[in-house]
């Protein structure tokens, strides 16, 4: 068996209520089991992610979970009625650096990934305020 523990961000946490802000769930699965198999367990359907990590590194749907992995799932963010693609990476010190494409201007950093996510919906909020929308 693989343990992991998952954080879910943002809209996610519905799949978890019981969880609190920043609260990691765990998770035990099969020898060889993807994010793609952790997501199906929790009752996420892929189609709602955005970005997974996994010990702070993005990784995509197919790769294999080992034990003691750390994972982070991202939705889409939400601003008003519309849906934001929010592309995260993380620079050479250390520092997660979101951004949206879709609002010029749009971005944050956080030295964690429970930081980013409350900081990337202020932001949001924040582009779609000043472009008056």
């Amino acid at each position: 068996m693989v343990r992991v523990k998952v954080k879910l961000y943002a809209t996610l946490r519905k799949y978890r209520p019981e969880l609190g802000h920043g609260e990691a769930a765990p998770f035990e699965l099969r020898e060889n089991a993807t994010l793609r198999d952790l997501l199906a367990a929790i009752g996420i359907p892929a189609a709602e992610t955005k970005q997974c990590f996994v010990n702070a590194v993005g990784q995509d749907l197919d790769f294999v979970l080992h034990d003691g992995d750390e994972v982070g799932v991202f939705p889409p963010i939400a601003g008003g009625a519309e849906e934001y693609t929010v592309v995260i990476e993380q620079d050479e010190e250390g520092y997660f650096v979101a951004s949206v494409p879709a609002l010029p201007g749009c971005h944050t950093q956080a030295r964690s990934l429970d930081e980013l996510e409350d900081r990337v919906e202020e932001a949001v909020l924040l582009c779609l305020e000043v472009q008056g929308r």
